[in-house]
């Protein structure tokens, strides 16, 4: 009986379908943007809660997809590096690379005075600050090396930023430590 079992054809086991960076970074970003439209509902935060509590109701284990909701943008936004095309437009004919060009670094600049500007103008609930910070991460990705010191700490404002209910606001003191961030450039 075991010789008769080991001539069934072994079936493979299924792979999942790997997905590049565009439309990974698309995909990433439309569920993103309804999670945060579920939850401006308040109904669904009386009902929930935060993420945390909604977890450990239902036993919820996801840390990659809870840091993802925290962080509030893609991997590959948050991760990305100056070689890594994230849409197909920004590829560099060669292979696919992505330059570094004056273009990215001025579109940098450009976002980043805006998301100051935004703080200038006592900006502090996260609808207003969240796509500012969101767009400056993304450009950072384009124009700034991997190991670039200010991540981080753009990184951590959008988790905080995230972590807000859309009408919230910062306060005086967290915006006076955002605004510290022109230091990083």
């Amino acid at each position: 009986m075991s010789g008769i079992q080991s001539l069934k054809p072994s079936i493979p086991p299924k792979r999942p379908k790997k997905i590049d960076n565009f439309r990974y970074t698309q995909k990433c970003t439309n569920l993103l943007t309804q999670h945060k439209a579920i939850l401006k509902d308040p109904e669904i935060q009386e009902r929930f809660g935060d993420l945390e509590s909604f977890q450990k109701e239902y036993r919820v284990q996801f840390p990659s997809a809870t840091y993802r909701l925290k962080v509030g943008v893609p991997a590959t936004v948050e991760h990305a590096s100056s070689h890594i095309p994230l849409s197909p437009d920004t590829a560099g004919a060669a292979g696919g690379d992505q330059q570094v060009s004056a273009r990215n670094v001025a579109e940098t600049v450009e976002k980043f005075i805006t998301f100051m500007d935004a703080l200038k103008l006592n900006y502090k609930s996260k609808d207003q600050l969240h796509p500012h910070l969101s767009d400056l991460m993304g450009s950072l990705n384009t124009s700034m090396p991997k190991d670039f010191e200010g991540r981080a700490k753009i990184v951590q404002w959008l988790i905080t930023l995230n972590q807000m209910r859309a009408a919230d606001e910062l306060t005086d003191d967290q915006s006076r430590q955002v605004f510290k961030c022109h230091f990083l450039f």
